[in-house]
């Protein structure tokens, strides 16, 4: 289990005036749902380039209309609070109808990107609904099959589709939690000269770069943040050591799961020539949570806030937490997301 945290890193977006997807067109949402009655309010979520977009309109007698204007196709949802309902698709230019007796079951109409999603949705229904019945122990051991089941289902629709920024959700699909630039940057590299020049396509060349930084075997990159005392700790200061920068938060319980794990590993070797630098997720109004989960989890290494501008979690790519990076003296990456058992191996067998 992990956490799954919002970063600026897919919303990057480069403008540019040769975009294929230059210019702005209208689009308007029709939605009639059965079950949404007047007092009622649905909202509509999407991002475009750095900008996180939030509109929210009444339902009249079940009706409900959207009404804006759009550069490219991107993922969006629309939600009913009261009822939680839920619905995904792409919002492009032109007339998309959204009908049914509940939003999460509604059909989306209109748009080729959403055809495309919905073949996307049926490509990988069979594997979905694989998934629902095995029991969570069958999921457990069937854990690698099942993903590489699923890799190749996300796989083939790139390479079959590269003409549509729903492959771009698919490589994101396929790259997970802990995406690695080897497993996402040939699919990437397979998607039209349009899809690439979008601003989705350009945001994703970013993630790729930033992959490509923190892959194993490369220099770790540096940055510098406050410890509680409110003290400048730069990650040069631990050169010479074998080093573990680990993002976690307060609030993340599988964070939290992990540290006896880690304060067992860091006990037996911080002797030997290694140290954590704990790097929180925390933000400076849960200051006092973190400096608690601190203490109460017997984190007795040093620990930074991720405060100012340039996040490291943003550097090193981090999308979901706990999620470390092993580095040698000399700063270079040697493993990640080392979990309970393999950080005390990978000590083990490097620090002999």
């Amino acid at each position: 289990m992990m956490n799954i945290i919002k970063t600026s890193t897919l919303a990057v977006a480069l403008m540019s005036s040769t975009a294929l997807f230059a210019q702005e067109t209208p689009f308007t949402i029709e939605g009639k749902i059965e079950g949404l009655e007047a007092p009622a309010k649905v909202f509509l979520y999407y991002s475009e380039g750095k900008n996180y977009i939030r509109d929210s309109v009444e339902v009249r007698n079940g009706s409900f209309t959207f009404q804006g204007k759009i550069k490219e196709p991107v993922y969006a949802t629309i939600v009913q609070k009261k009822g939680r309902d839920v619905q995904a698709f792409y919002l492009e230019a032109g007339v998309i109808s959204i009908r049914g007796a509940s939003l999460a079951t509604a059909t989306i109409m209109g748009g080729e990107t959403n055809r495309y999603y919905q073949q996307l949705k049926e490509a990988l229904e069979p594997w979905n609904e694989k998934q629902k019945t095995l029991t969570r122990e069958e999921r457990a051991a069937q854990e690698e099959s099942l993903e590489t089941e699923k890799k190749a289902i996300l796989a083939a629709f790139v390479q079959s589709h590269p003409n549509t920024v729903v492959s771009l959700r698919a490589i994101g699909d396929y790259g997970g939690f802990f995406p690695e630039v080897t497993d996402v940057e040939p699919l990437y590299n397979q998607l039209s000269e349009k899809v690439k020049q979008s601003d989705q396509g350009r945001g994703y060349a970013a993630t790729i770069a930033k992959m490509k930084r923190t892959a194993i075997g490369q220099i770790a990159p540096v940055f510098g943040k406050n410890d509680p005392s409110g003290k400048s700790l730069q990650l040069t200061d631990f050169r010479g050591k074998y080093v573990l920068v680990d993002f976690w938060a307060s609030w993340c319980k599988p964070c939290r799961a992990e540290n006896p794990h880690v304060v067992k590993a860091y006990n037996k070797y911080k002797s030997k020539n290694f140290e954590i630098l704990g790097v929180t997720l925390d933000t400076e109004r849960q200051r006092d949570a973190w400096l608690k989960a601190v203490a109460d989890d017997g984190l007795t290494w040093p620990q930074v806030i991720d405060g100012g501008e340039e996040k490291a979690a943003d550097l090193y790519n981090v999308q979901a937490i706990p999620q470390n990076f092993l580095l040698d003296p000399q700063g270079k990456i040697i493993a990640k997301n080392l979990r309970g058992d393999e950080l005390e191996n990978k000590l083990a067998e490097i620090l002999k």
